[in-house]
């Protein structure tokens, strides 16, 4: 019973979407989509599987509230990703990550030690 209800919640986050509003769009993206979201000052950047980037006029803190229970982590100040999408971890050069589409995310030193024990617990 016990896996059935957790096989049904993985099922169930693989198909949660999230509402996207830009100024000239409303987009729905399945969460298992999304490679990582940038910030910039006030906006958000969401990057997907299929090479788009949304831009948002709400800011990273509040995706990042929104998404932490669905596998994202928030790597630097300025970074939020998908865990599932991580490719690998560079050391060099402060340490950065290689994410499913190539794009590369540094991770800050305070959230490296945090990021190695998530590595682990895959």
């Amino acid at each position: 019973m016990e896996a059935l209800y957790e096989n049904l919640d993985v099922f169930a986050s693989n198909n949660k979407k999230i509402v996207l509003k830009t100024t000239s769009s409303v987009y729905l993206v399945n969460l298992k989509d999304i490679i990582r979201c940038e910030s910039e000052k006030n906006y958000t950047h969401f990057f997907t599987q299929d090479k788009e980037k949304i831009t948002v006029s709400k800011t990273l803190k509040e995706y990042n509230e929104l998404l932490q229970e669905f596998n994202f982590y928030r790597v630097h100040q300025s970074h939020l990703i998908n865990l599932a999408h991580v490719k690998r971890y560079e050391k060099n050069e402060g340490g950065h990550l290689v994410m499913d589409d190539d794009s590369t995310v540094p991770v800050s030193f305070r959230k490296k030690e945090d990021l190695m024990k998530l590595f682990k617990s895959l």
